[in-house]
């Protein structure tokens, strides 16, 4: 069964009260336009249209930078909502730019970030019908549209209509079972019963919740998958920050548990944050308030922290350490080396079994450049060194406490900053 995948992003956000777009918002190191389309990517569409219309440019830039080097962008597509409001515009939009050849259309939300493949590949498996639609059951289910069933009857199994929150009565408003927005289409059904759509509402929209009514009132009635309330996160959307937070918390906690069925120690996973794809082997140690960013490489029997900051792009070795107060960026750490404490490390290389001491500064920038330093194996770099790349240190190298180090320093050698202590004795208030 082929189908193709339209992913509404057209919304204007205000509720979040940010200038960043609402879809670009990130939840783990990902955007969560980014989450939807790598989600619709599993499933193997044979295209994706994204629908814009407010800060498209700035979305539709994001989107082509993020998939830029995957090779599934050349089945991602986009179109522009017209003026006229609704989703079931927004629909017709997207449909108008899909080749005639998929049998079905899976219309997802970008604003729904956690949506799971094996939750999508459920609704395309339940039976057949022209229209396939995902519900779950909120206790609080205020804002969402009510599913109203056969002589209201929540466990008739046909769906009669969507009623929405401003259109529904006092007895709809009880109603516990609610749309996700997430479909499966026949696409012939959609295309021609898009067209019977009206703006007979309080919002004066086209609603694309009308089709499950005229898919009922043609005897053809949309089939239902209601997703148990365990998991019912996955069809959450965001609408204001606190709902982010709130998606990112449950994020977070799966990718913590992850990596802690891997063998990973995190000793408090409340007061660890990871982001997606970070790599850390079995038996290494991360302590509380550490920050791993996306794109870290991390080896076996570690430790990382407490306190520390991995920025992206690292690849730190076995046995290795990234220790209290520690930030580190675009290094590759050797094994058995250390950067124990109160030290910034960027754009480095450093070798086996050497030691950062505490306060160091690899200074990879002039002002306007980003520089690399390369630090050998078995090497002892003092307290408080500061490093001005591009430096060479080459292996079994001792530094001084306080050193400034630029430029090479040849193997099995000692570089010390000439800064000798002086003292005045007798040194009295008066006399400053």
């Amino acid at each position: 069964m082929t189908h193709s995948t339209i992913i509404l992003a057209a919304g204007k956000g205000t509720r979040t009260k940010t200038k960043t777009p609402k879809v670009l918002l990130e939840i783990c190191g990902y955007t969560l336009i980014q989450r939807v389309i790598n989600t619709a990517l599993e499933l193997n569409p044979d295209e994706i249209v994204i629908v814009l219309k407010h800060e498209a440019d700035e979305i539709r830039e994001h989107i082509e930078k993020t998939f830029s080097k995957n090779p599934n962008i050349k089945k991602i597509k986009f179109a522009i909502q017209s003026d006229i409001p609704g989703t079931a515009e927004a629909v017709k939009n997207g449909l108008s730019e899909l080749q005639p050849d998929a049998e079905n259309i899976l219309v997802l939300s970008g604003d729904v970030p956690l949506i799971s493949k094996e939750t999508i590949q459920n609704l395309f498996d339940i039976n057949y019908s022209p229209v396939k639609l995902l519900t779950t059951n909120y206790d609080n289910p205020f804002g969402y549209g009510r599913v109203l069933r056969e002589n209201n009857v929540a466990d008739k199994p046909v769906p009669v209509k969507i009623v929405e929150q401003k259109d529904a009565t006092p007895d709809q408003l009880k109603i516990k079972e609610i749309n996700t927005g997430i479909y499966v289409f026949n696409k012939d059904f959609l295309k021609e019963n898009l067209e019977n759509i009206d703006t007979n509402n309080s919002q004066g929209e086209l609603y694309l919740t009308d089709l499950i009514e005229l898919a009922y009132q043609n005897n053809s009635p949309a089939e239902i998958l209601n997703l148990e309330s365990n998991k019912s996160y996955e069809v959450e959307g965001v609408n204001d920050l606190v709902q982010l937070a709130n998606l990112s918390k449950i994020r977070q906690i799966q990718i913590n548990e992850m990596h802690m069925r891997c063998g990973v120690l995190i000793t408090d996973q409340t007061r660890t944050y990871i982001e997606e794809d970070v790599q850390i082997g079995a038996d290494t140690k991360i302590l509380p308030d550490c920050y791993i960013m996306k794109n870290n490489k991390i080896g076996s029997n570690s430790m990382i922290g407490p306190m520390s900051y991995i920025r992206p792009n690292n690849i730190i070795g076995d046995n290795a350490k990234i220790g209290a107060y520690v930030e580190v960026k675009s290094i590759e750490l050797g094994d058995g080396s250390k950067v124990p404490h109160l030290s910034y490390v960027g754009d480095a290389t450093i070798g086996e079994n050497t030691n950062i001491g505490a306060a160091s500064i690899f200074a990879n920038y002039d002002g306007v450049n980003k520089h690399h330093t390369t630090v050998g194996s078995n090497v002892r770099i003092g307290s408080d060194t500061v490093i001005i790349a591009p430096s060479v240190i080459e292996d079994n190298v001792y530094s001084g406490a306080g050193t400034v180090i630029k430029g090479e320093v040849p193997k099995n050698s000692l570089v010390i900053s000439e800064n000798r202590m002086k003292i005045k004795e007798n040194w009295t208030k008066e006399n400053r």
